[in-house]
């Protein structure tokens, strides 16, 4: 236990005065705070000459007693005891049983630490000296608060410094990424690179990248990433589950419990419960192209609003890249097209029959409309009846064949 010193006893022994004094001239002129503490261990040590003295400062973020500084004790070791642990009697154990004392290092009303000194004198002699110990403690207690509020402050400039340090090169990377992926104009090529940028950025063990087909109301999973394993993409209808609720909605969702969540938003969920689970919508000019979401099966903390943040950008980078993938390719295909029916069209007008120009088409139908199976009707001269001289199904040729009018399905009523 911490012992506060008598006062009554210690007049026949004043405190050693030259003691406070070098400790007075020593003390601050230093931000370090080994260093200071090595100057009050010092200036105790030959103010009450202790067998032993150990100095406890408390980690209010660890919530532990460190051993900062020591003088005759038989370890050679980092220490820190809990909280709730007597220094005190984990010095009389340690020096099996030797009388032990303890001061309290106290400034403002805060509880900095504790000095343990073991001694072996007098009873009148001892309250002497632990007044001494305790009058050059309470001179030195304010200067090491301020040496730990210090500390703190300088912790917390280079937690930000990191902080800012990180901001900066993830924003290097993010305009790399947006390069990169502005530049591929194949979707699934563009995916496939954006699940291995995530990847590289949070890694995360679950990753899934959806692609939303709004004409089909189908869900197609892309990219996905189980326990750090990559699995097949698969297709599931727009319906249930926290994928779906962000699609509908447009809005990102970020979350400690994804059951929890489901409860909350009235969604049914799906698959296996994860406890974190994060996912943002790919949005472009309003219209939901897809979803990204991460999701840990254990740790609630596995994502934050920084995870947050970094997702979103790459969804608007990926929206954009996805979108001029998708008008790029829409302009290929009507090139492509154009440019096959001027060659049809050039290769009809120098046909000479009918059956010249049918005799062409099969060459050139499959390229232009990038199909397997189609026919060519042509409507009899009576009016009532259709003649198939062409006709292909997944690539075979059919023989021509006639059919009334209206037994020929869509051809007969276009």
């Amino acid at each position: 236990m911490l012992r506060a010193p008598a006062v009554a006893n210690v007049s026949a022994e004043a405190p050693k005065v030259e003691s406070l004094y070098s400790l007075m001239f020593r003390l601050g002129s230093t931000l370090d705070l080994k260093y200071e503490l090595n100057i009050i261990v010092d200036e105790l040590v030959r103010a009450v000459k202790p067998f032993a003295l150990a100095v406890f400062l408390y980690d209010e973020r660890k919530e532990t007693l460190v051993l900062e500084a020591h003088v005759g004790l038989p370890i050679s070791y980092e220490l820190e005891l809990p909280a709730g642990k007597d220094p005190v009697d984990w010095m009389h154990r340690k020096l099996v049983g030797f009388p032990c004392y303890g001061l309290p290092i106290v400034a403002e009303g805060q509880l900095l630490g504790a000095v343990v000194l073991a001694l072996t004198v007098s009873e009148p002699q001892l309250n002497a000296l632990l007044w001494t110990a305790h009058i050059m403690i309470n001179y030195a207690a304010p200067i090491l608060l301020n040496l730990r509020r210090y500390q703190e402050l300088q912790r917390l400039v280079e937690e930000r410094t990191e902080e800012l340090r990180r901001q900066n090169e993830l924003l290097r990377t993010l305009n790399a990424i947006s390069s990169t992926l502005s530049a591929l104009m194949e979707e699934s090529e563009l995916v496939e690179r954006l699940g291995r940028e995530i990847s590289r950025l949070l890694d995360p063990p679950n990753l899934s990248i959806s692609l939303y087909r709004p004409e089909t109301e189908q869900v197609e999973v892309v990219f996905y990433l189980d326990e750090g394993i990559r699995r097949p993409g698969f297709k599931f209808s727009l319906g249930e589950g926290l994928t779906s609720h962000i699609i509908r909605t447009k809005k990102p969702i970020l979350t400690r419990d994804y059951l929890q969540e489901c409860r909350r938003l009235g969604v049914k969920p799906v698959g296996v419960a994860a406890r974190a689970w994060l996912g943002v919508p790919i949005i472009a000019k309003e219209n939901v192209l897809g979803c990204i979401v991460v999701w840990n099966y254990t740790d609630p903390d596995a994502f934050s609003e920084w995870d947050l943040d970094i997702l979103q950008s790459l969804a608007h980078q990926t929206a954009i890249a996805l979108e001029n993938a998708r008008l790029y390719e829409e302009a290929r295909r009507q090139a492509m097209e154009f440019s096959m029916i001027h060659e049809i069209s050039l290769v009809a007008s120098s046909a000479k029959d009918p059956e010249a120009i049918i005799a062409i088409l099969p060459e050139h139908i499959p390229r232009v409309f990038n199909v397997t199976t189609y026919y060519l009707g042509l409507l009899d001269d009576t009016g009532s009846a259709i003649e198939i001289p062409l006709a292909v199904d997944r690539g075979k040729s059919i023989t021509s064949l006639r059919m009334p009018l209206e037994k020929a399905g869509l051809g007969g009523w276009i």
